[in-house]
């Protein structure tokens, strides 16, 4: 199990003298949704899952037993090694708005405490989007090799630069937590109380708000650290505009261990999630090789520096929210370089296909083209093209595309190592020059690789898979948390967030898995299920 050493608060300990307002009135109390959708612990190797509708019992059960789907936890015999705490009795509820969390002022402020200068973009709409639907805005800043983006339910910060080619590997959760803590330290971020512990089976570091001096299962922050040290990337899930609905009596933890062991997992007040636990080890398969491996190939269309190109891309396009700055537009895998004038006008084109002519350059942080020009086109004239069959010809030192259809083309920048009478997939755009004549701008080829069905031998039985089961489970720590769950209206739009107390029974499986299970804490009448 993750070691107490792993896992540090920062907060005085929780006193149960903590709450003084009266339980809410059964007749007025908002109802709570059932844990089944709950944020947090339905992931993981067991995991949880959405909420089951146990209304009806299936034929020939007894109805108190009704099946689950999906059942890891049915015939688990429990160890109970812990204590079970007699308090608290009453908890508060919250709730936050599910929407509207963050502002166009947020994202300026963020940006302010993550040191990065420049304008605040947002996305331009897709021109096929209902006159009468907006969108919920998602504002951007890029500053070099760093990208903030930031919507209304929380942001993203990513560092191209700590991860060369969009790779790099994670450091150790003992090395990463002082980083990652210092990083949101530094920037104002950890402004509340919290629980920093690693990742469940992983080493990137999580932060949980905790409320009344109890841990919000859900992770408020989660930071990548690579192996050298430095951030990669940060989320945040902001509880930022937590209300308190009311005081709510609980069931007591017995109680609540007693309905797991009287009615089993029924994935609404009664979920759990399992992970690999330090001992845990993967089952050891054979690695499957390919027969054929040697015979696939393929060729991806290479762009050199300073290369003057052609291509067909749907553009993407980010215009300043202040009117200002010159608006990024995005150009398949480059960012385009070009004049004030040009971009405003690109922009006009976001999410419609253009022909863009321009000098391949290399940034600090990715490929860019110096635009020469650009126009847009007709989709019906240039079309892509997604793996046509045919034939290359080596000709008269040309490289030759020979279509099963009877079309022939000519590839600019053929690869060097392709062979005459090589058969392929041909993946790029069908367009025409400036004289109107038909062409073909290759992206990528695919060899075609032709495999006869082996006959000889009969296929053999397929494997039986054993459900995923857990026989055993060790309980030694009892605790109350925080469950994060969000409620839906009756189109199935996100309204708000409730913020619940759990009664939460931590483990280790026979399987050398961590097992947490929760059982809603807040007594039945006052929780609204399927049933």
């Amino acid at each position: 199990q993750t070691t107490p050493a792993a896992i540090a608060q920062v907060l005085p300990e929780p006193t149960e003298t903590a709450v003084s307002q009266s339980t809410v009135d059964p007749a007025q109390a908002t109802p709570l949704p059932g844990l089944g959708s709950a944020s947090g612990i339905s992931s993981g190797m067991g995991g949880g899952g959405g909420a089951v509708d146990t209304s009806q019992p299936v034929e020939g059960m007894p109805i108190d037993k009704i099946p689950a789907p999906w059942a890891p936890l049915s015939g688990t015999t429990y160890i109970m090694n812990a204590a079970f705490p007699t308090e608290p009795r009453v908890q508060p509820v919250y709730s936050q708005p599910g929407q509207d969390l963050l502002t166009l002022e947020d994202a300026q402020r963020y940006a302010e405490r993550f040191g990065m200068s420049g304008p605040v973009y947002t996305d331009v709409t897709p021109p096929d989007m209902p006159a009468d639907y907006s969108p919920p805005p998602v504002y951007f800043v890029f500053d070099g090799p760093r990208t903030l983006s930031i919507r209304t339910d929380g942001l993203y910060y990513f560092d191209q630069s700590a991860a060369p080619q969009f790779y790099a590997e994670s450091g150790s959760y003992e090395q990463s937590a002082p980083i990652a803590e210092a990083f949101l330290k530094d920037r104002g971020l950890l402004d509340f109380p919290y629980e920093m512990r690693p990742t469940p089976g992983g080493s990137d570091v999580e932060f949980h708000r905790l409320i009344d001096g109890r841990p919000v299962i859900l992770a408020e922050f989660f930071v990548s650290v690579t192996n050298e040290g430095n951030i990669l990337s940060v989320s945040y899930q902001p509880l930022n505009q937590l209300s308190n609905i009311g005081v709510y009596p609980l069931r007591s933890a017995e109680e609540a261990w007693q309905q797991l062991l009287d009615e089993g997992v029924d994935y609404q007040t009664v979920s759990f999630i399992t992970y690999p636990g330090p001992d845990w080890t993967p089952l050891e398969q054979a690695p499957y090789v390919d027969p054929y491996a040697d015979l696939y190939k393929s060729w991806q269309r290479e762009y050199k520096e300073g290369e003057t190109i052609t291509i067909y891309p749907y553009l993407t396009a980010h215009v300043a929210v202040d009117g200002q700055a010159t608006p990024r537009i995005q150009a398949d895998q480059y960012l385009v370089l070009g004049s004030d004038a040009d971009l405003r006008a690109m922009a006009e084109y976001a999410y419609q296909q253009v022909r863009v002519t321009g000098i391949v350059r290399q940034t600090d942080t990715q490929l860019a083209l110096e635009l020469q020009s650009w126009e847009p086109v007709d989709p019906d004239v240039f079309q892509f093209l997604p793996g046509l069959p045919g034939t290359i010809r080596l000709v008269d030192g040309e490289v030759q595309f020979n279509s099963d259809g009877g079309e022939s083309f000519v590839l600019d920048h053929p690869p060097a190592d392709i062979a005459d009478g090589e058969r392929v997939y041909l993946y790029g755009w069908r367009t025409a020059d400036p004289e109107g004549q038909p062409t073909f701008s290759w992206q990528n080829m695919d060899r075609i690789v032709d495999i006869l069905p082996e006959t000889e031998a009969p296929l053999p039985e397929p494997d039986v898979i054993e459900p995923y089961r857990i026989k055993e489970a060790t309980i030694d720590n009892i605790d109350l948390v925080y469950i994060f769950t969000p409620t839906f209206d009756e189109n199935f739009q996100l309204t708000e967030f409730i913020v619940q107390p759990a009664w939460r029974f931590s483990g280790v499986t026979d399987g050398k898995e961590i097992i947490n299970i929760f059982v809603q804490a807040v007594a039945p009448e006052y929780v609204q299920t399927s049933n």
